[in-house]
Parts: C-alpha cells; sequence; structure tokens
C-alpha cells in the first residue's frame, strides 16, 4: 500500500495595473478569483462576467456582486500546473 501523499502543484497568477486587468481578465471567466479593491479589501469569488467597466462575480452563496473595474486594483488566482 502507498502511503505517499499525492500533491497538486499550484501556480499564482497576479495581474495588477487597470489595463492589464482589462485585458487579461476574460481569460479567468468562470474561475474562482480573487478581487483586490483599492482599499485592501479582498473578494472572493467566481468570475461571471468581465466589461470594461464592471465586473460580475458570484460569491460562494451564489449571490452576484458587480464591482466597478476602476475600483479594482489587482486580481490573483491559483491555476494548477
Amino acid at each position: 500500500m502507498n502511503l505517499t501523499p499525492a500533491f497538486v502543484s499550484k501556480k499564482q497568477i497576479r495581474i495588477s495595473g487597470t489595463l492589464e486587468i482589462k485585458k487579461r481578465l476574460p481569460e479567468f471567466l468562470n474561475k474562482n478569483i480573487n478581487v483586490v479593491l483599492k482599499g485592501n479589501t479582498v473578494i472572493y469569488g467566481t468570475l461571471r462576467e468581465a466589461g470594461d467597466e464592471k465586473v460580475m462575480l458570484a460569491n460562494m452563496r451564489g449571490r452576484k456582486m458587480i464591482i466597478t473595474a476602476g475600483d479594482i486594483s489587482e486580481i490573483y488566482t491559483d491555476l494548477d500546473s
């Protein structure tokens, strides 16, 4: 019997800067992301829509949150590598 743990490696993607966020955000549609707001508040949810002016996330309870693109400081997520 093999008792060695199975490790899954992850790669963290961090995106900052308004232009870079707008350009790369559609890559993460329907994926879980962390959104850091300008006031350093972090919101975790599934990205449902990514527009030029607004972003819509669904939190873990399925409630929709609309965030103005100008309020976003950074986006980060973990991807399987």
